[in-house]
């Protein structure tokens, strides 16, 4: 009785450590294909001797399979084979029976010719089963908040602790934890995938052909997941003139994206309207004060190129932004020296516009902090360290001076940047 008793609670003990373990080893990641891979590496061999999980699509179809086995020469088989041939949901398979049931289910004898070729009417899966001696299986189905996920399936080379009450309830649990796991890995991938598609929207598809000018940019975002960064660039014409814009939102994730957007779009609109830069960011940070954006705010340099004359021009602006690098074509360079409080503190704008003469052959380079600050604390720039950086870079194209600073970034970071980094780049051809 007393070893009876001590049995028991050893068993409870180690499903209880099961349990825990398992809810760390799901948490490691937000990737689904991941948690799945986690979720079967746990399972075997501590419960089973193969571990398979089905999960399915939004439209009810079979969209992966991961399956892990005991022995290695099984390792990777019915993936290969599933891949080639998806789970019949209509089979009388034990996962797709837990599917339609949405309960668990189990199989016997799956050493029996009948019944294995009943429930696996593919040849090659009916050689693997038999070939490993597999003769019976669980199969769960992984429901979350009320969602139908797919199916969790043990594999068992002996019966015995399949038949066991308590073994068949830490089973159950595990299932109801691993469709929690897939579900938050799910709704995260949803809201990555969420994310990058308004990040995409919050930049220009291209930059456009102009007959005098060459453009490159760069754009390079650190945030993972749905922390959209809060940095922005836009280049487009209007009826006067050529304007590029730079720009960065305080914070990230989509209450910075919603200012984003707002300031992106404020711009161009006025850009129809009004020539100086300085009065569109004026007219910009009104914009935002009427907005409750929870004190989100935004610096923003702009700059018109006016091109109608034979000698181009080029009248800047900033909204508490690094002022653009002027890098002439005999290797000169030089920051404007501009002054401006960034947009969404309070009404008012202090921001002047400055005029520049471009000669043939001149680079405008404009940028986000995040290329100053990529080796920070140990080595941040300043506007003019970068104008001294980039004058052997006369005579290079946009392309190659947008790869030198994304290089400087980089090696400056020690190949991980800190923040995200816009770069445009604006040479006058003739």
């Amino acid at each position: 009785m007393l070893r009876t008793g001590w049995s028991k609670r050893r068993r409870v003990g180690e499903a209880r450590d099961l349990l825990a373990a398992a809810g760390g080893i799901f948490d490691r990641s937000l990737d689904p294909h991941q948690t799945m891979r986690a979720i079967a590496e746990m399972a075997v061999p501590r419960l089973a001797q193969m571990c398979v999980i089905d999960l399915l699509r939004e439209d009810g179809t079979v969209a992966e399979t991961v399956a892990v086995a005991e022995h290695e020469r099984e390792l990777g088989k019915l993936e290969v084979l599933r891949a080639e041939q998806p789970l019949d949901l209509d089979s009388e398979h034990p996962s797709a029976r837990a599917i339609r049931s949405r309960a668990p289910v189990t199989a016997e004898d799956l050493t029996d010719a009948l019944t294995l070729e009943r429930i696996a009417p593919e040849p090659e899966v009916r050689e693997l089963l038999l070939s490993s001696g597999y003769r019976s299986a669980i199969a769960m189905p992984l429901i979350s908040r009320g969602r139908l996920l797919g199916a969790l399936s043990f594999f068992y080379v002996h019966d015995g602790r399949r038949r066991n009450t308590e073994h068949m309830a830490l089973v159950s649990d595990l299932a109801d934890r691993a469709a929690t796991a897939l579900d938050n890995a799910g709704m995260y991938a949803a809201r990555t995938q969420m994310a990058r598609t308004l990040q995409r929207s919050l930049l220009p598809e291209s930059l456009p052909v102009l007959e005098r000018v060459s453009l490159s940019s760069a754009y390079h975002p650190v945030g993972e997941g749905n922390d959209v960064g809060g940095d922005f660039y836009d280049v487009f014409t209007t009826p006067l003139g050529c304007w590029l814009v730079v720009g960065d939102v305080c914070g990230k994730g989509p209450e910075a994206a919603a200012v984003t957007a707002l300031v992106r779009h404020s711009i161009r609109a006025f850009a129809f309207v009004r020539a100086s830069p300085a009065q569109v960011l004026g007219a910009v940070n009104e914009v935002m004060l009427g907005h409750a954006l929870a004190q989100r705010f935004a610096t923003v340099v702009v700059v018109r190129l006016d091109l109608t004359s034979k000698r181009a021009r080029a009248v800047v602006a900033a909204a508490g932004h690094p002022p653009p690098v002027v890098l002439a074509h005999d290797g000169s360079s030089h920051c404007p020296s501009m002054q401006g409080m960034m947009l969404g503190v309070r009404s008012g704008s202090n921001v002047l516009d400055f005029e520049l003469e471009l000669e043939q052959g001149s680079t405008l380079v404009l940028y986000t902090d995040g290329l100053l600050d990529a080796g920070a604390p140990l080595r941040d720039l300043t506007s003019r360290q970068l104008c001294n950086l980039l004058a052997d870079q006369a005579g290079a194209g946009p392309t190659a001076i947008v790869q030198r600073l994304e290089q400087l970034a980089l090696v400056s970071g020690a190949g991980r940047l800190r923040d995200d980094v816009v770069i445009v780049a604006a040479r006058v051809d003739g």
